[in-house]
């Protein structure tokens, strides 16, 4: 494998799994493993060079998996009733991984890296401009807790209709926001599953299969907390659309309408943006189409956390937040 990453997928022949497989497989310096580990009844795969290894039988197998390649990088694209079940046995292991799959008990996932002898990328969403959404909530709400009472909140996702858990992206987002004095559960997000109503709502139809559209509609009951809204979408805007490294070669562009600005990749695929309603309401907007900037921040998460297990690292816990700014 020469000198570069080996890389286990996990997940196949989920949609995610198979794209990042893929990446890894035209990556100059990543290698795939030959195996991934699927679930129950699951035969085959479209890539014949990859073995599965299914729930009953991996406890053995993998032990012949770490003397073929003694070290390698761990990627989880399985599913939300798998995530614990999963991160206990990479961590019985002894298997670094990026956990890029959502639900599950995360509080418990977390810990469970932290009392083990190996350390893991977690985060609800891989794409980075999104991660950089989240930094700055978390580093605003942290500053200004309690500073948006007196506002409404309302969250809509829409994602494919395969996916089954509500957007772990969405409820990072909330925590965030109640965090900030707006009395929101995590249970009242709207989810989307119709493609009738995806069409309706815009997202096109070759991306039906793949997608991720998210939308936060903040509503101030009082001209006080109307005030503190503008002054929060105004910091937002500064703070994540001017110069930041995560939209590079991103457009971006400011609207005379409702004072959006937005920010578009180049391929067209990813929005992020943020404005008013005709109503006054303030909004923010994330909309992903395909899975290309998923994977983008998958790979960067694999050599973060590389280069972390080469640094000696156990037992901790990263984020795409930390794989952002290093």
């Amino acid at each position: 494998m020469n000198n570069k990453t080996p890389v286990m997928v996990n997940g196949l022949p989920g949609k995610m799994a198979q794209e990042t497989l893929s990446a890894v497989w035209h990556s100059e310096d990543l290698v795939p493993v030959g195996n991934s580990l699927t679930g129950a009844g699951i035969t085959s795969t479209n890539f014949e060079e990859i073995i599965l290894i299914t729930p009953d039988s991996r406890e053995g197998e993998i032990e012949g998996v770490k003397i073929n390649v003694p070290k390698f990088i761990s990627v989880d694209y399985t599913q939300p009733d798998a995530v614990n079940a999963n991160a206990d046995f990479y961590c019985r292991h002894g298997l670094p991984f990026v956990m890029g799959t959502t639900g599950g008990d995360r509080k418990a996932l977390e810990q469970r890296v932290k009392d083990s002898q190996i350390c893991a990328v977690i985060a609800p969403n891989m794409a980075k401009p999104i991660v950089a959404l989240q930094n700055f909530m978390g580093e605003y709400a942290t500053s200004h807790i309690d500073e948006l009472r007196g506002c409404d909140l309302r969250v809509v996702e829409s994602h494919q209709q395969g996916k089954k858990d509500t957007s772990g992206t969405a409820k990072a987002m909330v925590q965030y926001f109640n965090k900030m004095g707006i009395h929101f559960d995590v249970k009242d997000i709207f989810m989307i599953r119709n493609s009738e109503e995806q069409l309706a709502m815009g997202v096109p139809s070759e991306h039906l299969g793949g997608h991720g559209w998210h939308t936060y509609t903040l509503k101030p009951t009082s001209p006080l907390s109307s005030c503190v809204a503008e002054e929060f979408e105004r910091a937002l805007m500064l703070n994540l659309f001017m110069n930041n490294p995560a939209l590079k070669g991103y457009k971006i562009s400011n609207g005379e309408k409702h004072y959006e600005t937005s920010a578009v990749s180049p391929d067209g695929n990813v929005l992020l943006s943020t404005g008013r309603t005709n109503e006054g309401y303030f909004t923010i907007t994330h909309n992903i189409n395909g899975r290309n900037v998923y994977v983008d921040g998958t790979l960067d998460a694999i050599r973060f956390l590389d280069k972390k297990v080469k640094a000696g690292e156990k037992g901790k816990v990263y984020s795409m937040i930390d794989v952002l700014k290093e």
